[in-house]
């Protein structure tokens, strides 16, 4: 049986409006370019927000997606959207990383297995957020639709260094190795779940900050 969402809260809307008041500058909601570079205009001016406003930097404790995409939507006045690595392992920030790079695959406990004759630096990446290493990115879009938030949250991934190095100590040379991971954080499109598509409707849906390094 799924999680149920419930209705919004007081909390959840005073930390909603608040937000609205808060954010200052939008970021449009822009497709990315053919050439698969995201376009200036979909980048935050760091004026954006005003200073001291509180944020996370994704990662969670929590089990239950439910209650951790309610924490996310309530506690902080710049929601970040949470992964659970406590909750699976497939959640991690690299395993969340390596999904869609052909011929590797995070194991069970988050390990990466490479089969080097199958990377290929040239190959798309194709980030299928319907696997379990997004389900708390799922159910974060699910209730910020629930709750009506239109305003920007933040999504922290892991950056083309990181990704870099972990690939190298999973057996890839260092040119394969950053040139996949430069890829694979750069690539503009995950490919769609429902709920992720589900964010721009019906009144726009929420835009993203996203961060990494």
């Amino acid at each position: 049986m799924g999680d149920t969402i419930s209705p919004p809260t007081a909390t959840a809307r005073s930390r909603s409006d608040r937000l609205r008041s808060v954010v200052t500058t939008t970021i449009p909601n822009t497709s990315a370019s053919a050439s698969g570079q995201w376009p200036a205009a979909c980048v935050p001016r760091l004026g954006a927000l005003r200073p001291g406003t509180a944020t996370g930097v994704g990662s969670l404790p929590h089990r239950s997606a439910d209650a951790a995409a309610r924490f996310a939507l309530t506690e902080y006045d710049l929601p970040a959207i949470p992964s659970l690595p406590r909750r699976c392992p497939a959640e991690g920030m690299i395993a969340q990383a390596v999904v869609g790079i052909n011929g590797v695959t995070a194991g069970q406990y988050g390990s990466l297995a490479v089969d080097t004759g199958a990377v290929d630096p040239e190959a798309p990446v194709l980030t299928d957020v319907d696997t379990d290493s997004f389900c708390g990115l799922r159910r974060f879009l699910g209730d910020a639709v629930a709750v009506g938030l239109d305003s920007p949250v933040k999504w922290q991934f892991v950056g083309p260094v990181t990704l870099g190095v972990a690939l190298t100590r999973a057996g890839l040379g260092d040119d394969v190795a950053f040139a996949v991971a430069a890829r694979a954080v750069r690539s503009p499109s995950p490919r769609p779940a429902p709920t992720a598509v589900a964010v721009r409707s019906p009144s726009r849906g929420p835009d993203t900050i996203r961060s990494g390094a």
